[in-house]
């Protein structure tokens, strides 16, 4: 964060905060920059007659005329005759006048047609709000429902969810996929989520809109919903960019079971050394809705923090429905559970967990860690020494902090003549910078991609883990010992020879003088 910019040591990638939306979330560039502006709370100017930098605009128009139905919903909610029972249900389900302009809750009135006749009749059928029968008859899909706006990251309403006030199906109703709402893609409540916290330590997921809004309510800011049970990866690496710990949190009911399942069996997909992932078991008959309605915001918390592992979770789930005093069930246990753990892109995490199999169904380890090769699988480049050589250790603090250049200057410049094969790499980078004062890891990297040396230097790049205060004395120190050995390569090298000339000679005096 403080050079402002990211290196892989697997495979070498590097780049600034733009390069990396680009090519690790493949964000266009005009993506990137909207994304990082988003987060930084700044507004992005546009140039007139710039087509390219901004968006279309057909989805300016769209994301215009969602905003518009959004209001009206939220207007009808208090001025339309038939309104009385959603306000009686929100009242009821303990939301406030704060939280409902929170979330923007409305209502869509029961009429054929609610929606105002100046709205563009087009455009609404783009959106999935206007349904137009093969007779020619049309109507506006969401009638008599709470009306749920859904916001992208980004604040712009891109769909909506409606909920019914009686007992009629389907309970909730979610906009079709349109050019603006594709529903693997969009998190509920995520916005609001991100206005809230300026640093997510863990991300609460649970399955309805009332679930967000009623944990909000209780002062839980940190929830989103994945629009219904049948959640995506799209999803969960949306969320894994602001959060490393997702706490899942689904009803207690056997639907709400079956969707953590599912929701797990995505996750192991998804799973890093960096990620954590645990499930909160809800009772019986409990969403946590009721629950923090009934327990509060302390105790709703102390049940997040029991939360099981998803370690945990898997095996429990999986050996409730598998009888392992038998062979016949441990066996249909490796079954199951063997293909899903090597879905786990992590070596280390995929190794225990069958370890942990291998235990439960009582087989050896050896013969149930073999996994299927994946291509992709990290590979490790290279594997460095515990302690780098001096060269290597010079080259990355000068690589990391080219300002420090000053400190190779006060010294000698024996190390110039070392006999070593990575000599050459880091003279290069000295060169370079000493003729490009103002250098920086990035730039450097981009003066020297099509040197000879270039695919060399990457190789010799490590992380060298320093204090700030520590880093111009590890870099002195490194200079004066390859200083050191310079001269010492020098004796070694005039003390080899049989016969040595005078100039030979009163150099090796010296050298062994100043020793």
């Amino acid at each position: 964060p403080i050079k402002q910019f990211y290196y892989c040591f697997g495979c070498g990638a590097s780049g600034d905060a733009i390069s990396f939306l680009t090519n690790h979330d493949r964000l266009s560039f005009p993506e990137a920059i909207e994304e990082l502006a988003t987060l930084a709370g700044v507004d992005i100017p546009y140039e007139e007659g710039t087509q390219a930098s901004k968006p279309s605009e057909d989805h300016t128009e769209l994301y215009a005329l969602q905003q518009s139905v959004s209001k009206f919903y939220q207007q009808a909610l208090f001025e339309h005759p038939q309104a009385q029972q959603a306000r009686e249900f929100l009242r009821n389900r303990g939301l406030n006048q704060a939280a409902l302009a929170e979330f923007e809750i409305g209502y869509a009135p029961p009429e054929w047609q609610n929606l105002p006749a100046d709205l563009n009749t087009d455009k609404l059928k783009q959106l999935g709000l206007l349904i137009e029968k093969d007779d020619g008859h049309q109507y506006h899909r969401f009638r008599n429902r709470i009306m749920f706006p859904i916001r992208d990251r980004r604040g712009r309403v891109v769909g909506f969810g409606g909920r019914v006030l009686d007992q009629s199906t389907p309970k909730y109703l979610n906009s079709p996929e349109t050019p603006i709402f594709q529903k693997r893609n969009e998190i509920y409540g995520l916005h609001q989520t991100l206005q809230a916290n300026d640093r997510l330590q863990q991300l609460l997921v649970v399955e309805g809109y009332m679930d967000v809004i009623s944990l909000s309510r209780h002062g839980i800011s940190y929830s989103v919903a994945t629009l219904g049970t049948a959640s995506s990866r799209e999803q969960y690496e949306l969320l894994f960019r602001y959060c490393k710990q997702l706490v899942l949190c689904f009803d207690g009911d056997q639907a709400g079971q079956t969707a953590a399942w599912r929701a797990i069996k995505i996750l192991l997909q998804t799973l890093r050394s960096e990620r954590q992932i645990r499930i909160m078991q809800l009772p019986a008959g409990d969403d946590p809705d009721s629950l923090i309605q009934e327990r509060g915001h302390d105790g709703f918390s102390k049940s997040i923090d029991k939360a099981l592992m998803l370690s945990d979770f898997f095996f429990d789930y999986l050996t409730k429905s598998h009888d392992l005093s038998t062979i016949e069930g441990r066996s249909a246990l490796v079954r199951i559970a063997k293909p899903l753990i090597s879905e786990i892109p992590d070596e280390t995490y995929a190794q225990l967990m069958q370890v942990r199999l291998a235990e439960l169904a009582k087989i050896s380890i050896s013969s149930n860690t073999s996994t299927p090769a994946r291509s992709n699988r990290y590979q490790p480049r290279q594997q460095f020494d515990s302690r780098l050589s001096l060269v290597k250790t010079a080259f990355n603090l000068l690589l990391q902090n080219p300002d420090l250049i000053r400190v190779v200057n006060q010294q000698p410049t024996d190390w110039k003549m070392m006999n070593d094969p990575d000599i050459a790499v880091l003279l290069l980078l000295y060169e370079s910078i000493d003729n490009n004062p103002d250098s920086s890891f990035l730039s450097l990297m981009k003066l020297l991609e099509d040197h000879d040396l270039f695919i060399r230097m990457k190789s010799l790049i490590s992380e060298i883990l320093l204090k700030e205060n520590e880093i111009e004395t590890e870099l002195s120190d490194a200079i004066s010992g390859l200083n050191k050995e310079t001269k010492q390569q020098r004796i070694n090298q005039l003390a080899s020879q049989q016969t040595l000339n005078t100039i030979e000679k009163e150099e090796l005096q010296q050298l062994l003088m100043n020793k």
